[in-house]
């Protein structure tokens, strides 16, 4: 097995010291991190509309919507292709009550990506919130006919079937929500209401009950209380996605080293963040660079202890690194994890026989 560096380089660096990393971090300690980041954003790439997208969602979610909305007409200037444009120029719309520029924005987020689930989402909550309910039913039945619905679009519907009073059809789609995603709990919030509409007592306090063990069971994750009841959390939530999204940028534009800051940056700020550890571990495997793969595998098993995947990295990267007793040991637990995965077998298989 070839080696790549022997030693870690990370976890050393001068801003681990900055104060919005620390545990305790302040709002306002945060969002200076956030507004300090869109800075650098826009003085390093101002003509990438994907970084200009980064920065824009960041100032957006600091409430600086006319300083977002200038950015999201820089890109537009820059690639009239680039969707994330058409999304931001939509969402500004949308705050200041012009449905109509908000829809045609969306409009144009189908157009040019029609996969993209978000853009018939979006559409309809602006054509619902526009007055124009029976134009929002038909557009979302129609895209449901050959794309997978989502939960946002399926609870768009229903609300939509409830505005226009056709009960069996909002009771039919949010059904389908319970039945989809049961830990979801919209869809026993849209059941509540439509049997309250129905003058059904007894289903709306059973689907009632049902809902509230949902928000419950979030709020004991954690899920509900850091937007509602944390400011720290929430911002510190929004630094982490542009963090990642700015990471992403960076790497589409061929900036390997601010892409790995960013990243870095993201997997301290939050230390249970998967999506930024996951591109660090590509872009280290990219560079050779075996002992800060591992350290990012250690982090990732850390949070996730049963995962035999992660275990399985770690073996293959201590084989790598020539500590042939920890490659084995790693191996050994994801097999114990999962006796039968071929994947486990065989590279236990391959280190057995290197030795």
């Amino acid at each position: 097995m070839q080696a790549g560096n022997q030693q870690p380089t990370i976890g050393h660096e001068a801003w681990l010291s900055d104060p919005e990393f620390a545990p305790d971090a302040t709002p306002g300690q945060l969002r200076q991190a956030t507004a300090d980041l869109v800075d650098r954003l826009v003085k390093r790439y101002p003509n990438k509309p994907a970084a200009l997208n980064a920065a824009a969602r960041a100032l957006m979610g600091l409430g600086h919507l006319e300083k977002a909305k200038g950015l999201w007409q820089t890109c537009l200037a820059l690639d009239p292709q680039f969707v994330g444009t058409y999304f931001g120029l939509g969402m500004v719309a949308d705050e200041a009550g012009d449905f109509a520029t908000a829809a045609r924005m969306y409009r144009k987020v189908i157009e040019l990506a029609p996969e993209e689930s978000r853009g018939p989402d979006m559409l309809a909550r602006t054509l619902v919130n526009d007055g124009k309910v029976e134009e929002a039913v038909t557009m979302l039945t129609t895209y449901f006919k050959t794309h997978a619905p989502t939960v946002d679009g399926l609870e768009q519907l229903g609300s939509a079937y409830l505005q226009l009073k056709q009960y069996d059809k909002a009771k039919s789609v949010f059904e389908m929500v319970v039945q989809a995603v049961p830990e979801e709990r919209r869809g026993y919030y849209g059941l509540v209401r439509v049997y309250t509409q129905l003058g059904d007592r007894q289903k709306a306090q059973e689907y009632s009950k049902k809902f509230r063990a949902r928000v419950a069971a979030n709020q004991k994750k954690g899920v509900d209380s850091v937007r509602l009841f944390s400011d720290a959390a929430f911002l510190r939530d929004m630094l982490l996605r542009t963090l990642n999204e700015a990471g992403a940028a960076a790497a589409k534009i061929g900036d390997p080293d601010f892409a790995e800051e960013m990243w870095r940056k993201a997997a301290v700020l939050v230390p249970k963040d998967g999506l930024s550890r996951h591109k660090l571990l590509r872009l280290y495997d990219q560079q050779k660079r075996d002992a800060d793969g591992l350290v990012v595998c250690q982090e990732l098993c850390e949070g996730e202890p049963d995962n035999g995947d992660y275990w399985l990295n770690i073996g293959l990267l201590q084989g790598r690194l020539q500590h042939l007793d920890k490659a084995r040991a790693a191996l050994e637990q994801a097999i114990r994890l999962d006796p039968h995965n071929p994947r486990y077998q065989a590279a236990y298989k391959v280190l057995k026989e290197s030795e």
